[in-house]
């Protein structure tokens, strides 16, 4: 009898616990740390995840008046869809759609390759840790506050401010998101997991 009040007061306050930490997760993924970006960047930087955030930085190039982008070279193959039965990675998919927007294929720098945010991150510190310029890091705002996380774990934080993008408002979209913040969750989720050696 004493063993299972044990249990249950244990069970209980380790349930307590994990109700609390998933607060406070969810509310670092609705509510990601974000300062005003400058008025100008030499770099943005594009992380891998859907072709928004390549749409929303090619604005960003121009606005402000950037010299370069930094491309994550996601391995993931997709169907191309401008030679029949060929696949392309997706990286090639998004330089297409720099280009389609005038900026030069000089201007476009891949790094990685990387399979996830922890590898692009560790791949962008190789890159950062020797500037002392801000770049700005363009991606959808459920994922701001993951790569925050990778971005303190390999000491380039400092280095970084992040644009999020806007999530869309039809209803279909806002089912998708819902299913991304969730997704999102988990991921957050797994990284403490592995930052405690679980």
């Amino acid at each position: 009898m004493r063993f299972l009040s044990l249990f249950f007061r244990t069970f209980g306050i380790v349930s307590f616990i994990f109700v609390i930490f998933s607060v406070v997760v969810v509310y670092g993924i609705t509510h990601p740390r974000v300062s005003e970006p400058a008025e100008t960047y030499k770099t943005i930087v594009i992380l891998s995840g859907n072709p928004d955030r390549v749409i929303l930085a090619r604005e960003l190039f121009y606005d402000k008046n950037a010299k370069f982008i930094l491309l994550s070279k996601e391995s993931r193959l997709i169907k191309n869809y401008d030679r029949k039965d060929a696949r392309q990675y997706v990286y090639q998919y998004y330089i297409q759609l720099l280009l389609e927007r005038g900026i030069e294929r000089d201007e476009i720098i891949l790094f990685g390759p990387s399979k996830n945010t922890e590898g692009e991150f560790k791949a962008l510190s190789k890159i950062l840790k020797n500037s002392s310029e801000r770049v700005l890091v363009v991606t959808n705002r459920y994922h701001i506050s993951r790569s925050v996380k990778n971005a303190e774990k390999f000491g380039i934080n400092h280095f970084i401010d992040f644009y999020p993008g806007l999530d869309s408002s039809t209803e279909d979209i806002q089912k998708n998101i819902l299913s991304k913040y969730i997704l999102e969750y988990f991921k957050t989720l797994n990284f403490y997991l592995k930052y405690v050696g679980i």
